[in-house]
């Protein structure tokens, strides 16, 4: 239901961002994929309205694949695709966060994929 986008949420993935951008870096690289560090000031989206493009300081970088990782500045989901924010601070005991990295005490778990009955 959430991805027909017929109960009006959309989903929102959190995680390690400094894990997935190191693999995505490497990944990239040894692929010859050339990385670079800048500020994204805005999208450009093709006739189908996916990202065809990154407006970056000074220069438009043609993408085939975008991650908005750009928390609560929105530039993707919020000023590209204007999807409204909800709060939930009616349901959550504080009104900060404290992010902090740690290392796994184990293996990763296993990617799991329940159908429905």
């Amino acid at each position: 239901m959430i991805a027909t986008g017929q109960s009006g949420l959309y989903p929102s993935y959190h995680f390690d961002d400094a894990g997935f951008e190191r693999y995505l870096k490497r990944v990239g690289l040894a692929r010859g994929i050339t990385s670079c560090a800048t500020a994204v000031c805005g999208i450009r989206l093709d006739d189908r309205g996916h990202v065809c493009a990154l407006q970056l300081e000074g220069e438009q970088l043609e993408v085939d694949f975008a991650v908005d990782a750009s928390g609560s500045a929105r530039v993707g989901l919020g000023s590209v695709f204007n999807a409204r924010w909800r709060s939930f601070a009616n349901v959550l005991p504080t009104d900060r966060a404290i992010t902090f990295d740690l290392q796994p005490a184990g293996s990763s778990p296993q990617a799991l994929t329940v159908r429905p009955p």
